[in-house]
């Protein structure tokens, strides 16, 4: 499950690069989504949200649209034992199962696919962080 943009800097900087002469760092996971760590087993923070695996609804727009609504709530908690005691009394089984999932999502810099104005409009009003 990833996209072409998250798998071409680890092509350029293992296989491209190197014939040249030219070496890169090219530090966590290649696709989007997945957690990772670096060598002292620290996490980094989640480099993008790729909706092709949003759990509430997949890529409809109201699934899209409710999965901006729970990154944006994320943000607000403090913590994650905040953030779980929110969606453990969550209504959707889907936010109660993949809460930690949208814990780590909660200040990604990019979104992968959304479809609709309503979508990035939303996004840009309630995720966005720009002054």
């Amino acid at each position: 499950d990833s996209c072409s943009e998250d798998m071409i800097y680890p092509a350029l900087a293992m296989n491209v690069l190197p014939p040249l002469k030219v070496k890169v760092a090219f530090p966590g996971a290649s696709g989007c989504g997945q957690p990772s760590k670096n060598r002292r087993n620290k996490g980094y923070p989640l480099g993008c949200w790729e909706m092709q695996q949003n759990p509430i609804r997949g890529e409809s727009e109201a699934g899209e649209l409710a999965a901006i609504k729970e990154l944006a709530q994320m943000a607000k908690f403090k913590d994650r034992s905040e953030a779980q005691a929110y969606c453990d009394a969550h209504e959707n089984e889907a936010v109660q199962k993949n809460c930690m999932k949208f814990w780590d999502g909660r200040n990604v810099p990019l979104i992968h696919h959304l479809h609709t104005v309503s979508e990035h409009v939303l996004a840009r009003s309630i995720l966005d962080n720009d002054p």
